[in-house]
């Protein structure tokens, strides 16, 4: 059983480090991520932290704008590029696994919170 639980969590920080290693070496293929990448970068070169930009001008209150503000301080920290765009997403994934693990775990026990812990940062689109 306790290796069990190793492996598991052995193949979930395996999962997360691809995830980091691989988020530069792509461009931002999806229009949503490069919409919201540009905001934040927009964000960041403007300085206007309260109103999100879709364009020069143009306000986007289409959602809340926390993914934004990430995405921008992300940007300020590391630089104008894919990674740093990506990385908010990449950390809020690992804080819901972490509270899928917690709850599940506390539903049906640790063997089971793994697995739906693998189940779901194995899933293409999560993150």
């Amino acid at each position: 059983m306790i290796q069990k639980i190793v492996t598991g969590f052995g193949l979930l920080v395996a999962i997360f480090a691809i995830r980091l290693i691989t988020l530069g070496l792509y461009p931002l293929y999806d229009p949503s991520e490069s919409r919201y990448a540009e905001m934040g970068r927009k964000m960041l070169e403007t300085g206007n932290w309260v109103t999100p930009l879709i364009d020069y001008g143009v306000p986007f209150w289409g959602k809340p704008p926390l993914s934004v503000w990430l995405t921008a301080s992300s940007l300020w920290l590391g630089g104008i590029n894919d990674f740093s765009a990506r990385l908010p997403s990449l950390l809020l994934s690992l804080g819901m696994t972490w509270i899928i693990f917690h709850l599940a775990s506390v539903q049906s026990g640790r063997s089971t919170a793994l697995n739906a812990g693998i189940i779901l940062t194995s899933c293409v689109l999560f993150s």
